[in-house]
């Protein structure tokens, strides 16, 4: 009698692949969640809130809850965990989303109609995967009961007076200090308007590691004194670049007047100072400026329309216009920039710029300048 022959595995169909990625969009939530809370970054933020609140305490005992509780400390970690859900939703990006859950290929791989059909999934149901495990890791007792002890273990911390606490509370630069140092110091200026900074320039300048500069930075951002312009950190998941992350400082009313009342800064050469926005007398330092330290790429120059390009995800741009006043040349600062969706007609390389496309057009000027000979 002949055997029979053993039934052969049958294929996943797209479908099945579909129904596999939504599964691994929830995983990637779960872990992502856990990756956050157990970061280096999320307890030194909430090392920061407690301190802040401890603070708030000794001066008014009445504008903080008691978090020294049981209860107390559970309210301060689901808020905490809370502010971390807000945060992620607002900050993280759908294509990283789509690459941790394995669906990159998927979704490249035709229209948003014929994925839909093909594998019954869309861009929608894998960040929905996604954050609704999230927020449950995030929701879940384990989570809250080990943030409300690690609250209650840095009261005890904060209160006993350890000498790390004192150390801490000397060396970071106060708010005062800080928006200072946007005013007066910061390299990327344009008087009276916005300035920029990178971390590692902050923590250079206060003697302090990225670290700590990053988190007294990160709480004004919070606050709404600050903002990360172009924010590196989500392209790195939150774990390096730290020092590499841009924040800006807008000026407030008042500030200007502080800045011209400065002698050192009213006598300063800006030079000496440092390359400013507001001290480019041509515009190849302009241009060569948002290159070298703004991180710019392209440069489309069309005279009084000459605009500068900042290279964002999927092949976006922030263009950035340029203009001369009071005889130095002034860019529109990151906020005020507007996103193109490809490259302008005209565009190039700002190393090509510099090589040779400002030279030709100098000598054309001169050319057309020329008297002619009779």
């Amino acid at each position: 009698m002949p055997r029979k022959k053993p039934a052969s595995r049958s294929e996943p169909t797209p479908m099945d692949e579909g129904a596999q990625i939504l599964e691994a969009a929830a995983k990637a939530g779960a872990d992502y969640a856990m990756e956050q809370v157990d970061g280096e970054h999320f307890r030194d933020w909430v090392y920061d809130q407690m301190l802040e609140a401890e603070r708030m305490r000794k001066a008014d005992p009445s504008s903080v809850f008691p978090a020294d509780t049981p209860a107390g400390a559970k309210r301060a970690a689901r808020n905490m965990l809370q502010q971390l859900e807000w945060d992620t939703k607002r900050q993280m990006d759908q294509r990283e989303i789509i690459d941790l859950s394995g669906a990159k290929g998927v979704f490249e791989s035709g229209s948003v109609s014929w994925v839909k059909d093909t594998y019954g999934i869309t861009v929608h149901d894998v960040t929905s995967a996604f954050f609704d495990s999230f927020v449950e890791t995030l929701n879940s007792p384990s989570a809250r009961e080990w943030l409300a002890e690690e609250v209650l273990t840095r009261i005890q911390e904060l209160r006993g007076g350890s000498e790390s606490t004192r150390v801490l509370e000397s060396t970071t630069p106060t708010e005062q200090q800080l928006v200072d140092y946007f005013i007066f110091n910061a390299e990327d200026v344009d008087v009276g308007t916005f300035s920029r900074a990178k971390t590692d320039e902050v923590a250079a300048h206060f003697g302090i590691d990225s670290e700590k500069a990053f988190r007294a930075l990160g709480a004004l951002a919070r606050r709404g004194l600050l903002k990360k312009t172009r924010d590196v950190m989500k392209r790195h998941r939150g774990k390096t670049a730290v020092g590499y992350q841009w924040w800006e400082y807008g000026w407030k009313p008042g500030d200007l007047a502080r800045y011209e009342a400065s002698a050192d800064s009213l006598r300063e050469p800006a030079r000496a100072r440092g390359h400013r926005v507001a001290d480019f007398s041509t515009l190849p330092e302009v241009i060569e400026h948002a290159g070298r330290q703004g991180g710019a790429t392209h440069v489309r120059v069309a005279g009084a329309g000459t605009t500068i390009l900042y290279p964002l995800d999927g092949g976006k741009y922030e263009e950035a216009k340029v203009w001369r006043q009071g005889g130095y040349w002034h860019g529109q600062a990151p906020g005020d920039r507007t996103i193109v969706n490809r490259l302008p007609s005209g565009a190039q390389l700002i190393d090509d710029y510099l090589a040779r496309g400002w030279q030709k057009t100098a000598e054309t000027r001169r050319q057309r300048a020329a008297p002619r000979r009779r």
